[in-house]
């Protein structure tokens, strides 16, 4: 293979890699989880993990778990900060590495005259960002209106379901930032606002609300959506019963989806659903093996567009190797900003039967994939976290 000796010595002067990703990350990159300086991360979504190859030699990973797009060893990631095609230029990767670690192992790299610019890095502190600066807020929601209705209905979604789920219509709320300024929403006829609320309390409707995420369908100079107060930690929105842990006989299926409203047009049609925010959350693993325990099926549901399908298929090959019955479905639909999920697919004449078909489809491929070597299977026997490779393969 071209280039392998040099790889190989600098592979050995960086510690298998560890070294490169320390200069570019910071030391925070050997804890558990961190943050990607280079892109908004809000929460700890990445880490660093080392694969033993199955012939003996290893490497340390990136994997950031809030963007598929961030995954490799550490020629990948300075070619992903640097914009250097890995393909074309590698030896240009090479050189990069061997100057700005100080190593110089390799013959040529005093002659080049690579000019590259690392991206960037987002200011950090450290800590996680409130998901919002708002420190109060008061409500007044009103019964759902006719026009609203019929906003929910063409997604197949009841009103029943929009109870069940405390959904509300907003009237009016009022808002205080942390710096002590205020400003207010109102619902109107062309605008309306919505919330998906998260009460304390046994009677729903007279429980205060203690978090909401409110969403704005027809924004189109604000953004859709806007998160106030306390919300649950991991965000979920559906079916919520597998967080009880009972020990019950597990149900059939169980689809993951990219958003609140998605969720309701499965529930309004029959099917358990949940939610975590948006495609790119990271999802944490106890919440997957939870919903394998208690589900024969997971099925990833994401919007058929450039990001859905990229999303879903990381998530698919991200849990399959762990949870075989994980998959995930694609809706035969164009893509565009008016057919791409589960709830256009619904409102375009798309009948219930046709997803339970699409979904035996995707479960029968499923089972019928060859087991792979998987550099995201994190947890078995030959990767392992910075702390523990330390322990495994160093003295």
């Amino acid at each position: 293979m071209e280039h392998e000796s040099d790889v190989k010595k600098i592979l050995d002067k960086t510690d298998d890699g560890l070294k490169v990703f320390v200069h570019y990350l910071g030391k925070n990159c050997q804890n558990k989880t961190f943050r990607n300086p280079y892109r908004d991360d809000d929460r700890p979504s990445c880490r660093l993990y080392y694969h033993l190859g199955r012939g003996g030699g290893g490497k340390w990973y990136f994997h950031d778990y809030g963007n598929s797009d961030w995954h490799g060893d550490c020629f990948w990631f300075v070619s992903k900060i640097c914009d250097i095609n890995l393909d074309t230029r590698f030896r240009d990767v090479l050189h990069v590495i061997d100057k700005e670690l100080n190593i110089f192992v390799l013959d040529d790299t005093s002659q080049s005259n690579l000019a590259y610019t690392p991206m960037a890095k987002r200011e950090t502190d450290g800590l996680s960002r409130p998901v919002s600066k708002i420190v109060g807020f008061v409500p007044e929601f009103r019964p759902f209106t006719r026009h609203e209705l019929s906003y929910w209905g063409q997604y197949g979604i009841t009103e029943d379901w929009l109870d069940r789920m405390d959904v509300r219509s907003v009237r009016h709320c009022a808002f205080t930032r942390a710096d002590g300024t205020t400003f207010e929403e109102e619902g109107t006829y062309d605008a309306p606002v919505f919330a998906y609320t998260f009460p304390v309390g046994h009677n729903r409707q007279d429980a205060e609300v203690r978090g909401m995420k409110l969403y704005r369908p027809n924004s189109c100079h604000k953004s859709r959506f806007m998160y106030v107060g306390q919300l649950p930690r991991p965000y979920i929105f559906g079916s919520r019963d597998f967080l009880t842990g009972q020990d019950v006989p597990p149900k059939d299926t169980v689809y993951i989806t990219g958003g609140e409203k998605d969720v309701l047009s499965l529930l309004s049609h029959g099917f358990d659903a949940v939610c975590f925010n948006s495609e790119t959350a990271n999802i944490p693993d106890f919440i997957i093996q939870r919903l394998t325990h208690s589900y024969r099926h997971v099925v990833f549901l994401y919007d058929c567009d450039e990001t859905g399908l990229k999303e879903s298929k990381a998530r698919e090959e991200q849990f399959q190797s762990r949870h075989p019955n994980v998959s995930r479905v694609v809706l035969p639909l164009k893509g565009t900003k008016q057919e791409k999920d589960i709830s256009d697919f619904f409102k375009c004449g798309h009948s219930p039967d046709e997803l339970v078909e699409l979904t035996h489809e995707a479960q029968s491929s499923a089972s019928n994939q060859p087991e792979q070597d998987n550099y995201e299977e994190i947890n078995d026997e030959h990767s392992h976290t910075p702390e523990q490779a330390r322990k495994c393969f160093r003295l």
